[in-house]
């Protein structure tokens, strides 16, 4: 489970433990977190190296601007991202790759607490793009990546 709010995280893991569930992983980082935290992109490589019958090479980047550039000199399968990144959010980097002929083929998925209506709105007219709303669990985020990056 990842979320933005200590408080929901423990609802949740007091929630699951009622119902005889449970969860790998609680990551609860504050609604002032810096999303690029090791704790967090820890979690997503964990998830990502357990995906069977793919090797993934991962590579990440501090903010926007500087994602974006790696996406230039480098090709990758997919790109995720949140939309609240420092110098250039996520829905702009989305923009941004999407018109460039280099890289508006790859696959985006945009993980984030601030799904909007208008943020659906504006990406929907770019192909190749998913939004999955915070909080999720590592098997919505697996089944996403794989319906992103394919069989």
């Amino acid at each position: 489970l990842i979320t933005q709010s200590g408080a929901y995280g423990m609802a949740a893991y007091s929630r699951s433990i009622d119902e005889g569930a449970g969860f790998a992983k609680i990551i609860a980082l504050g609604n002032k977190a810096d999303l690029d935290e090791a704790d967090l992109l820890e979690y997503y490589r964990e998830i990502l190296e357990g995906i069977v019958g793919y090797d993934f090479e991962i590579e990440e980047s501090n903010n926007g601007i500087s994602g974006y550039l790696e996406t230039i000199v480098a090709d990758f399968d997919l790109i995720i991202t949140d939309v609240t990144m420092p110098k250039l959010t996520g829905d702009e980097l989305v923009i941004d790759l999407k018109n460039n002929s280099k890289t508006a083929h790859v696959p985006v998925l945009i993980i984030s607490g601030y799904v909007t209506e208008e943020l659906k709105n504006r990406l929907s007219k770019f192909p190749k793009v998913w939004i999955l709303s915070k909080p999720f669990d590592s098997e919505t985020l697996s089944k996403q990546i794989i319906k992103a990056i394919g069989p």
